[in-house]
């Protein structure tokens, strides 16, 4: 037997108009997007621990008895752990001044 298709209507989306202008994320809590520079620092510091991860994973012998098959897993891990860390990490919050404006 064959399904019938039926004509279902469901009901409108409302949707928001886009403004291209701003961007589709939403600033930090500061006021800032993105990583600072010690995000960036920890970013990149977390792709070379990959890279240097399949590195240490090529060098491998077939028996896993080496030192590289030891070595190889905990890079690769601390490597893939960094990344989210480092997506994290805010902006430092702009400076206050000590004086309110009269």
């Amino acid at each position: 037997m064959s399904k019938k298709k039926r004509n279902r209507q469901f009901p409108q989306q409302k949707t928001e108009p886009v403004n291209p202008k701003a961007g589709s994320i939403a600033p930090a809590a500061g006021g800032e997007a993105g990583p600072g520079k010690k995000g960036y620092i920890v970013l990149a510091f977390g792709l070379a621990l990959i890279a240097l991860g399949y590195v240490l994973l090529k060098k491998v012998d077939p028996a896993g008895e080496n030192i590289y098959a030891k070595l190889s897993p905990f890079a690769l891990l601390a490597g893939y752990l960094l990344i989210p860390a480092a997506l994290y990490m805010r902006k430092g919050a702009a400076p206050k001044d000590s004086d309110p404006p009269n």
